[in-house]
């Protein structure tokens, strides 16, 4: 995970990307003070969720880029 208590957010689909097997930087989320331990997206890729090392969980909203 994120020793710099940061999350990078990657669009790794191919059909969005010009290049075959590249992937496009969408956005960094940061907010932990803490490295980043546990970390998972829900299924339409809107939102995640984030667990720091200090117990603090954090949830995301991807497409405003901040804590929802």
């Amino acid at each position: 995970m994120s020793r710099d208590c940061s999350i990078k957010v990657w669009d790794v689909d191919a059909t969005k990307n010009p290049v075959k097997g590249s992937s496009h930087f969408l956005v960094e989320l940061s907010d932990h003070e803490a490295p980043i331990r546990t970390l998972d997206i829900w299924s339409d890729g809107h939102q995640l969720v984030s667990g720091d090392g200090d117990g603090i969980v954090s949830l995301w909203d991807v497409r405003n880029a901040g804590v929802a």
